[in-house]
């Protein structure tokens, strides 16, 4: 659904992924272990760059594909996030031009409720909230409202 973060967990997204990473890293190790060739035979570098460069492969595979998966889940919260505020904004157009039937204005009601939840959901998702952490933070304002005009109607 737009407005929400892609989590395209299909196996063929999760394989292109690797694969874009695995390359990456693999070219990058290619290019460690011909940088080590090309250095002269008594170099003291030589063995511990060529020792190295196995882990420098991974590493940078790991890297790179954490690097790729980044980059896309931004872009595609970004194009997301405008396709909300656009719907958003039509949708406001033709409320405020009127001529609608009740029942349109109603559905028009309905989708920009859905747009600003959606909205919500994806601050949540970007600051990393879980719904269950949200409902704690709002029992404990709850609380404190509470505590704070019992306070106040005892100090009357």
């Amino acid at each position: 659904m737009p407005g929400e973060p892609r989590t395209d967990t299909s196996k063929k997204a999760r394989a292109g992924k690797k694969a874009a990473g695995a390359t990456g890293g693999a070219t990058a190790g290619t290019l460690f272990v011909l940088f080590a060739d090309s250095l002269p035979e008594h170099s003291p570098w030589k063995r511990w760059i060529l020792a190295a460069a196995p882990t420098v492969t991974v590493g940078l595979t790991a890297l790179s594909s954490w690097g790729i998966a980044g980059a896309t889940d931004y872009w595609n919260r970004r194009k997301d996030k405008k396709k909300l505020e656009k719907g958003e904004k039509e949708a406001q157009n033709l409320l405020k031009a009127g001529g609608l039937s009740d029942k349109n204005k109603a559905d028009l009601a309905s989708t920009l409720e859905k747009i600003q939840e959606k909205k919500i959901n994806n601050i949540r998702s970007a600051l990393g909230l879980s719904e269950d952490v949200v409902q704690e933070v709002e029992i404990s304002a709850e609380k404190t409202v509470d505590q704070t005009l019992a306070a106040k109607k005892r100090a009357r």
